[in-house]
């Protein structure tokens, strides 16, 4: 297991935790690989510690953790920033609301499939963003429009 995991551990505690164990089995432990937007690192990340939210016009992506440096690689593949909350215990939190990059970590979790509930929601998206341009471009007017945004709202809960 150690072999499995070595390398592919991101975040200070764990790797922390990794270099305690490897010398007790006579393993050296590596360095974690680099993350890129072809490693599924990111979309396990986000099911254990991420958040959807969406309000009209924007859709919010964002996923917590207790050192800003677990965080950072989301920043450098998808965008965003990276906030100090003290009243969440000192957690540190990315966000992420800007439309290009929300439609690249939307072509992101095409590659790598939330197994998480959240899987619902990121692949609402895309309607999402289409009832947006369906509003705005004229399309949907009055009693159809509000029908239509209750149904997703619905399909959102």
């Amino acid at each position: 297991l150690i072999q499995h995991v070595n390398g592919n551990l991101h975040t200070p505690l764990r790797l922390s935790q990794l270099h305690r164990v490897c010398p007790l089995l006579n393993i050296e432990a590596n360095m974690p690989i680099p993350l890129t937007i072809f490693n599924g690192w990111f979309m396990g990340y986000f099911d254990g510690k991420g958040n959807i939210r969406c309000r009209v016009p924007n859709i919010y992506l964002s996923a917590t953790g207790k050192a800003a440096v677990s965080l950072q690689g989301f920043v450098d593949v998808f965008g965003g920033e990276i906030v100090y909350r003290r009243a969440s215990n000192g957690s540190y939190t990315w966000k992420l609301s800007r439309r290009p990059s929300v439609l690249l970590f939307m072509r992101y979790q095409k590659w790598h499939i939330s197994q998480s509930t959240k899987q619902r929601r990121l692949g609402l998206m895309r309607e999402f963003y289409h009832l947006i341009y369906m509003e705005k471009s004229g399309y949907l007017k009055g009693f159809s429009l509000l029908k239509t945004w209750v149904l997703f709202h619905n399909k959102w809960k």
